[in-house]
């Protein structure tokens, strides 16, 4: 008896846009693809419409890199970083590592922070190496929840920080976002460089 096989195949559609557009997009169908350039996860329609984008499970590394220097003068308010951010999924674990050049005043000095979707926490450890006079200095940062700043002082004049450690998003999604500040507020910029990255990576 000969057995026959019949192999249906289609095309799937590939859309690039925010997560807004993606989800006002029509005609979508089974098994589409969309990349949201706000969240920086793809997703898969598992069904039709807006509802049913699902996000597609991380595979490696991320990273992001600071093109153009952010400034902040005579403020010890806490801004976002542009650039310094990625997407969180819910109940997911990430390890992040953060690279900073900064030029920071010796008597500002640096304040840094992080934000992220309810109860989220971070453990993480940070090391700041001043190119001015060679001092390196470590600090450990434990359970800094949402909106939680780091006062320590971590700069005089130009400096480079590296922090390294684990996010644990809450129930929600969210973005872990990076902050920083001067830690007492001189008539002089403190700037965040260009080449500054983060490397991200989902665990679970």
């Amino acid at each position: 008896m000969d057995i026959k096989s019949t192999v249906s195949t289609r095309r799937v559609n590939f859309y690039k846009d925010t997560k807004a557009n993606l989800d006002a997009l029509a005609g979508l169908r089974d098994q589409d693809l969309g990349y949201g350039t706000d969240t920086g996860l793809l997703y898969r329609q598992n069904g039709t419409g807006a509802a049913n984008w699902e996000a597609v499970t991380q595979v490696g590394d991320m990273s992001v890199l600071k093109t153009s220097v952010q400034t902040v003068n005579n403020s010890t308010a806490l801004v976002n970083d542009t650039a310094l951010l990625f997407p969180m999924e819910a109940n997911k674990i990430y390890a992040f590592d953060i690279f900073i050049s900064a030029f920071v005043h010796n008597t500002s000095d640096l304040k840094v922070a992080f934000t992220g979707s309810v109860t989220s926490s971070i453990f993480a450890f940070c090391r700041w190496y001043n190119s001015t006079n060679g001092d390196v200095r470590d600090k450990p940062i434990y359970n800094l929840a949402t909106g939680y700043a780091i006062t320590q002082d971590i700069g005089d004049a130009t400096g480079y920080v590296h922090i390294k450690g684990v996010i644990v998003c809450g129930a929600t999604a969210g973005n872990c976002q990076f902050q920083f500040a001067q830690n007492a507020a001189v008539a002089v910029d403190t700037n965040i460089n260009n080449y500054s990255y983060v490397i991200y990576k989902a665990l679970n």
